[in-house]
């Protein structure tokens, strides 16, 4: 398995290179992962991370203390979403 090049965006906010840009965003010791890519960025953390739920389009949702709206974006896999979001104002 090949490591993940972790690049800071913000204070809270990081790309991880990988198939397809993978999103951390970081809230304290804790964080969510934006997309899967090959897996690499998941299977690089030092410890199981357990899927705690799915999204629904167009309904917000919190992320740590961020609120945060999934929107369907058309594309070559069925079900694609973006994310509307305020990291670090």
């Amino acid at each position: 398995m090949t490591s993940v090049d972790r690049e800071r965006i913000s204070q809270h906010l990081h790309r991880l290179s990988d198939t397809c840009n993978v999103y951390l965003i970081q809230d304290g010791r804790r964080g969510t992962l934006i997309d899967f890519g090959s897996g690499t960025a998941l299977f690089s953390l030092l410890r199981s991370v357990p899927v705690t739920g799915t999204v629904s389009e167009y309904m917000p949702m919190r992320i740590g203390r961020r609120s945060t709206t999934p929107i369907p974006t058309p594309g070559h896999t069925i079900g694609s979403v973006s994310y509307l979001a305020t990291i670090d104002g």
